[in-house]
């Protein structure tokens, strides 16, 4: 006889960690991700085109540093602030 059963163990939920390797889209789905995103990029033109932004959706954060106008030096400040939610 073979039964089974669903159990619902008390704690933290699990908290994604947004790291050089996460995709913008990941990192929206955090919570004050998305408007972490906004004020790290600004009004940068590439994410003004929506075409633009859904294949920036895809690319890990960390490929954006020294390009779009982004230091590493303000990446890790922006993954530390998204983080620290």
């Amino acid at each position: 006889m073979r039964g089974s059963a669903d159990v619902d163990l008390a704690g933290d939920e699990a908290v994604p960690t947004a790291t050089a390797d996460s995709t913008l889209a990941e990192i929206a789905q955090i919570l004050g991700g998305r408007e972490k995103l906004g004020a790290l990029f600004g009004e940068n033109s590439l994410f003004q085109d929506p075409e633009m932004q859904k294949i920036g959706e895809q690319i890990p954060v960390g490929r954006f540093a020294g390009l779009a106008g982004v230091s590493r030096e303000q990446l890790q400040d922006f993954l530390d602030a998204v983080n620290a939610c």
